[in-house]
C-alpha cells in the first residue's frame, strides 16, 4: 500500500469519526437529524377543555411575499381600495396606531433574517393558536401558539437550551432552562412564555400547561385531544365545506365559556331596542342561546364559511322554539319554487322557512303601541275582525309557513300618462311572495281580502290620480293573469301597490311591471329574461351550501349599487333629521319668537290672528333649521354612504343559508369576491 492510500484511508477514517462525532453530539445536545415529523394533525396536541382554538394549514401560500397579503397587488388595483385608503374610513381603522409604520417596521426586521423565510421556518406548513379565556381582557388569556418548523426553527429551539450561545441575556432575556422545556422571561415580554418541541411542532404560550400538555398528548396518541373530538371531527375535520387542499381556517370557540369571562351580553340582538328591526330579529335569536362554535373559513376567491353551533334550549324563546322545530326547506325546493321566480338580475333575493302568524305576531308585538292599536281599531271598524289576532289567525291558516322576497333595480318603463302619480323618489322594485295550498277555496279568500281593502281604501289612504276617485284598478298581463293595483301616494318611489295570484303564489309588489316580469320569468315566456336559479354563480354558491335551510339570503350587490346611490341623497337627509328632536326644537324655536315677537306672551294669551303668524314664523324657522342641518351635514354623509356603496361592489355576489334545530344551528356563507387589475 501505497502512502498516498494510506493518508487517504486515514484521512476517510479521521473524517468519519468526526462525522459519527458530530452527529452524536448533534443528537445529543441539539435534536436528530433523521427525527421524522409529528404525523398526526396539530389539534391532536391541543387539550380538548380549550376555550378558543384557530388553525391554519398551508399559511405560507397566503402571502407573497411575508407580511403582504397574497391577493395585496390585485387589492390596490381596485377603485374600491384606493377611494377607501383616501376616505375618513381608513384614518378611523388606523385609529392613531400607524399601521403603516409598524408595517414597515416589521419588514426592516426581516430584512435582519438575510432572506430566510419566517413561514418556511415556524408555521408555514400548519399553525395553530388554543387557550383558555380568563378574564374581560383578552391580554389576560391563556394560551399557546403551535407551529411545524424546519431544520432551521428546530435549531433555533434547540439553542435557547444554551442561551449564552445565542447572547439572549444581552438582550435582556432570562432563560430558565428545564429537562422537557425552557421559559423566557424579561425585556419586551409581559409574561413569562414558555416553549417546547414536539418533533417538527413547536409549541409556544403563557400556559405552562398547554405547553407540556403537547408532549402529553403526543405519548397518549392523541387522547382526549381536541383532534379527536366528536365536535373537531364532524364540523371541522370533515366539514363539506374543505377543499382539496384543506387550507381552510379551522375555528372553535366555547362562546358560553368566552361570554361569560369576557362579560359579553348574551341578549343580542337587544330585544328592548329602539329599533324595530333588532327587537324584531330577537324574538328569533339570541347570542346568548349559543353554546359553541366550530366550523371552517375558506378563502378561495372571496370567502367560504362553514359554521356549526351548538344551542341552549331554555335560552331559546317560544316564537324561536317553533321556528327552530320546523326542518329547513330543501335545497332543490327553494331554487324550483323561489329562486325561478326571480329575473338572473335579482340584487336581493331572500327565502325563509317560518310560520307566517308567528311572523306577524312578533311583528305587531314588537312595533310601536300605537301602530298596534291603529291596527286594532280598523280592523274592528271593518266588521269582521274583532282585532288582529283573528286576521293573523286567517293568514296563518291561508298562507304556508314560508315567504320570498325579491328586489332589484326599478329599471322598468314610467308611462307619465297611465302610471299613478309618486313623489319621485328613486326606489328599489320590491315584491314579497308568499305560498297557498293552490285551492280555489284560497283564491277565493285572497279576493275577500281585496274586496274589504276596496271598500276601506280612503281610510287606507288608496286613491286614484284625483283625491275624490278611487284607486283600485285591475290589469291583465301577457300570461294572462289578473293583477290587481292600489294606489296610494304613500307608497315611495312608485306611487301603487300591485298583487297577483298564481297557481300557489300570492305576490304583492310596489311594481305591477315588476309582477308581470316575475310571471313571465317563471314561466318562460319572456325572451331573453333568465332566472335566479339559472344563474352559474347562484348554483355555485346553493352547491357550496347546505342541503336543507331555514333562511337563505342571496344578494348581489352590484346589480343594486346604482339605486343605492340615487337613493343616498334622500337617506342621508332622513339619517340627518332623525338624529334631532324637531319636538323639542320646535318649543325652543317658540319660545324664543314669543320673546322676541310677542313680548313674553304666552301662546294662550295670543288672539287667533296672532297664533296664526306665531305658527308661521315658527313654521319658517324649523324650515331654516332644517335647510342648515341638511347643507351642513348631508354632503360628508351622502359622501360616506356612496364610499360604502363602492367598497360592496368588491363583492360580486354572497349568499348566507341557515338552518335551525332545537339543539343547534348551521350556517353558511359564501362571497364571491373577484379582485381583477383593471
Amino acid at each position: 500500500m501505497t502512502l498516498k492510500s494510506r493518508l487517504v484511508r486515514l484521512l476517510l477514517t479521521v473524517l468519519g469519526v468526526l462525522a459519527f462525532v458530530g452527529y452524536f453530539a448533534f443528537s445529543t445536545f441539539l435534536f436528530s437529524p433523521t427525527e421524522g415529523a409529528y404525523e398526526p394533525d396539530v389539534s391532536t396536541l391541543v387539550p380538548r377543555n380549550v376555550d378558543f382554538f384557530v388553525a391554519k394549514a398551508r399559511l405560507a401560500d397566503d402571502f407573497d411575499p411575508f407580511p403582504h397579503p397574497a391577493f395585496e397587488r390585485a387589492l390596490l388595483a381596485t377603485p374600491a381600495w384606493r377611494s377607501f385608503v383616501q376616505s375618513p374610513d381608513y384614518g378611523a381603522l388606523d385609529g392613531g396606531r400607524d399601521l403603516e409604520g409598524q408595517l414597515a417596521e416589521l419588514e426592516a426586521g426581516l430584512r435582519q433574517l438575510k432572506g430566510i423565510p419566517p413561514l418556511r421556518v415556524f408555521g408555514g406548513r400548519e399553525l395553530a393558536l388554543a387557550g383558555w379565556i380568563r378574564g374581560p381582557d383578552l391580554a389576560q388569556a391563556d394560551w399557546a401558539v403551535y407551529g411545524r418548523v424546519n431544520w432551521l426553527g428546530k435549531l433555533g429551539v434547540s439553542l435557547l437550551s444554551y442561551p449564552g450561545v445565542l447572547g439572549l441575556s444581552a438582550r435582556g432575556l432570562s432563560v430558565a432552562v428545564e429537562a422537557d422545556h425552557v421559559a423566557l422571561s424579561g425585556q419586551g415580554l409581559t409574561r413569562e412564555i414558555f416553549v417546547t418541541r414536539v418533533r417538527d411542532v413547536v409549541v409556544a404560550g403563557t400556559s405552562l400547561e398547554l405547553v407540556l400538555g403537547a408532549r402529553e398528548l403526543e405519548a397518549r396518541a392523541g387522547q382526549d385531544s381536541l383532534g379527536q373530538g366528536a365536535s373537531y371531527d364532524e364540523h371541522i375535520h370533515a366539514s363539506r365545506a374543505r377543499s382539496p387542499e384543506r387550507d381552510e381556517l379551522e375555528v372553535f370557540v366555547d362562546w358560553r365559556t368566552w361570554s361569560e369571562k369576557a362579560r359579553l351580553s348574551g341578549r343580542w340582538p337587544d330585544p328592548e331596542s329602539p329599533f324595530h328591526g333588532p327587537a324584531l330579529l330577537a324574538r328569533f335569536f339570541q347570542l346568548g342561546a349559543i353554546k359553541d362554535v366550530a366550523g371552517v373559513i375558506g378563502f378561495d376567491r372571496g370567502l367560504r364559511t362553514r359554521l356549526h353551533a351548538s344551542l341552549s334550549s331554555e335560552m331559546v324563546g317560544p316564537s324561536a322554539a317553533r321556528l327552530y322545530r320546523l326542518r329547513g326547506a330543501d335545497t332543490r325546493e327553494i331554487l324550483t319554487e323561489a329562486a325561478a321566480l326571480a329575473p338572473a338580475d335579482t340584487g336581493l333575493f331572500v327565502y325563509l322557512h317560518i310560520s307566517v302568524g308567528d311572523l306577524l305576531r312578533e311583528y305587531l308585538e314588537t312595533a310601536e303601541p300605537a301602530l298596534r292599536e291603529n291596527v286594532d281599531e280598523f280592523l274592528r271598524s271593518t266588521g269582521r275582525y274583532d282585532g288582529s289576532e283573528a286576521l293573523i289567525a286567517e293568514l296563518d291558516g291561508l298562507f304556508r309557513g314560508r315567504l320570498g322576497l325579491i328586489v332589484r333595480r326599478n329599471d322598468y318603463p314610467v308611462d307619465e300618462t297611465n302610471d299613478p302619480p309618486n313623489d319621485g323618489a328613486p326606489a328599489f322594485a320590491t315584491s314579497l311572495v308568499l305560498w297557498t295550498d293552490g285551492s280555489e277555496k284560497a283564491r277565493a279568500k285572497i279576493n275577500e281580502l281585496h274586496g274589504l281593502v276596496v271598500s276601506k281604501q280612503q281610510v287606507l289612504g288608496i286613491q286614484g290620480s284625483e283625491a275624490d276617485k278611487g284607486g283600485v284598478f285591475k290589469n291583465t298581463v301577457q300570461s294572462g293573469h289578473e293583477i290587481w293595483e292600489f294606489w296610494s301616494p304613500l307608497v315611495p318611489g312608485t306611487g301603487h301597490l300591485a298583487a297577483v295570484v298564481d297557481d300557489r303564489r300570492y305576490i304583492l309588489s310596489n311594481s305591477f311591471r315588476m309582477l308581470g316580469d316575475l310571471i313571465a320569468t317563471y314561466y318562460r315566456r319572456q325572451a331573453g329574461r333568465g332566472a335566479l336559479s339559472e344563474d352559474v354563480t347562484f348554483q355555485g354558491l346553493v352547491g357550496e351550501g347546505l342541503d336543507h335551510a331555514n333562511a337563505l339570503v342571496w344578494v348581489a350587490p352590484r346589480q343594486l349599487a346604482d339605486t343605492a346611490r340615487a337613493m343616498s341623497d334622500r337617506a342621508a337627509s332622513d339619517s340627518v333629521l332623525s338624529g334631532v328632536d324637531l319636538t323639542r326644537e320646535r318649543v325652543r324655536e317658540e319660545a324664543l319668537v314669543l320673546r322676541q315677537e310677542f313680548g313674553g306672551r304666552r301662546v294662550q294669551e295670543l288672539s287667533v290672528d296672532e297664533r296664526a303668524r306665531l305658527d308661521e314664523l315658527v313654521d319658517a324657522r324649523m324650515g331654516d333649521l332644517q335647510t342648515r342641518l341638511i347643507s351642513e351635514q348631508v354632503p360628508a354623509l351622502r359622501e360616506a354612504y356612496q364610499r360604502r356603496i363602492g367598497y360592496a361592489e368588491l363583492c360580486q355576489a354572497a349568499l348566507l343559508m341557515v338552518a335551525f334545530d332545537p339543539k343547534w344551528l348551521e350556517l353558511s356563507l359564501g362571497a364571491v369576491v373577484p379582485l381583477e387589475e383593471p
